[in-house]
């Protein structure tokens, strides 16, 4: 998990704000790419089927879709502690 991606990143989760570099709803939209393209040559990747679920469940609550794609840590945070 410490690739060069999350250490310019770390600033964000410690600051709690998610500024667009890269925004949630394009990365929800190429993992559903990456999910149905799979799917369609009978590959099955659990790990991607999980990933491509958080982000879709994220990516449709109300106000994180424009955010930074960092802001999965916030809705994973949010349903991992019900």
């Amino acid at each position: 998990m410490n690739s060069q991606i999350f250490q310019a990143k770390v600033p964000m989760y410690r600051q709690n704000e998610f500024a667009p570099a890269f925004m949630l709803k394009h990365m929800t939209k190429d993992f559903n790419l990456a999910q149905n393209e799979a799917a369609k040559r009978g590959l099955n990747f659990p790990l991607l089927a999980q990933v491509t679920q958080s982000y879709n469940q994220a990516n449709s609550e109300a106000g994180l879709s424009e955010l930074d794609m960092a802001v999965i840590y916030q809705s994973l945070a949010k349903h991992l502690s019900k």
